[in-house]
């Protein structure tokens, strides 16, 4: 068994990778801020440091004596107003991290980054690899540029001699979702949502984001990328599957292609404005919704042997975790 850091643990990724390591035996140290937790670590036998991941003082007192790093903190939004704050979170602190890693010369240092980080498609028949580097159109959006810059400081790293691999998850399902990263939909959806955007996204389940993050430890190989993604789904087909977990129809309506640019330009000025800005509603976010995030997830399943979710696992994932938003929504 293993001495393992993991950051981001008071998130639903972090936080079930390290119940998952404490149930294997592996003697796992966290970094959290102040106040920050999440119920999954309720009875864990793990090792806490209290402390800011900007803080290099703070990241080498929780990296002591670590044989293995998972980063997996980072900050997720898809509003220009947050774009400091993510560079921050998303760039600088890896930077820290994997300086850190270097002198304390750890032995796996698995990264965790987004399919964000490579971009997305104009059509739905296009899927985009680990090969794709962010096109220089997308350098405009914070979120994509700067998981693409936290990955090149963990490449700066592996030149200098870390053994590092990334991960690169697409949108995430599950239970633990306490941030409310994909909960906003359910609960959309839940109240009756009739419209869906003409784009699509891929999709992964929690525990198959866990598993990859292990197997990337185990047979990633230095320097490489690994796609975790399962299913690409048109957003109608998607908002059809989690309507069901609450005996809704599916949206009834896509919004029209030819609204594409007229929104974009009246979210562009109207999108820093509280109503808007507090709901994370933005320019950036209808880009995405009008074009598709399909990804290929070919190496990970050839050198990992990870295996994608099928449509029939991923729906009993949505199931668990409407369920768990239901639970929640309950205290």
């Amino acid at each position: 068994m293993a001495r393992v850091f993991v950051t981001g643990a008071s998130g639903q990724v972090g936080s079930a990778l390290v119940k998952t390591l404490c149930q294997q035996g592996h003697q796992v140290q966290v970094l959290l801020r102040p106040g920050a937790w999440h119920p999954a670590l309720d009875g864990l036998d793990l090792q806490v440091f209290c402390g800011e991941l900007l803080r290099a003082g703070d990241i080498a007192r929780a990296m002591q004596s670590a044989e293995q790093v998972f980063h997996v903190a980072g900050m997720i939004s898809y509003h220009p107003r947050d774009a400091w704050q993510m560079q921050q979170v998303n760039v600088h602190a890896t930077a820290l991290m994997v300086a850190c890693a270097l002198h304390n010369r750890v032995q796996r240092f698995v990264h965790t980054s987004s399919t964000a980080a490579l971009g997305y498609c104009f059509s739905p028949q296009q899927q985009l690899n680990e090969a794709q580097a962010l096109d220089p159109r997308f350098f405009g959006m914070p979120y994509l540029k700067t998981k693409a810059d936290a990955e090149a400081e963990v490449l700066r790293g592996v030149v200098q001699g870390l053994d590092a691999v990334i991960v690169n998850p697409s949108t995430i399902f599950g239970p633990g979702d306490t941030k409310m990263n994909t909960g906003k939909l359910f609960a959309q959806l839940q109240q009756g949502g009739r419209v869906a955007p003409p784009g699509g996204t891929a999709v992964v389940s929690l525990p198959k984001v866990i598993e990859g993050h292990l197997l990337a430890r185990e047979r990633g190989q230095t320097g490489r990328r690994y796609i975790l993604s399962s299913l690409n789904l048109s957003y109608q087909e998607l908002f059809s599957w989690i309507a069901a977990c609450y005996q809704q129809p599916g949206p009834r309506h896509q919004l029209p292609r030819s609204l594409r640019q007229p929104l974009i330009a009246a979210l562009s000025l109207l999108q820093h404005l509280p109503p808007l800005a507090d709901r994370g509603l933005s320019a950036d976010l209808l880009r995405f919704s009008f074009n598709y995030r399909y990804y290929d997830a070919s190496r990970a399943t050839q050198e990992l042997h990870w295996q994608p979710d099928s449509p029939e696992e991923f729906q009993a994932v949505l199931r668990a975790a409407s369920a768990d938003y239901a639970r929640r929504n309950q205290v």
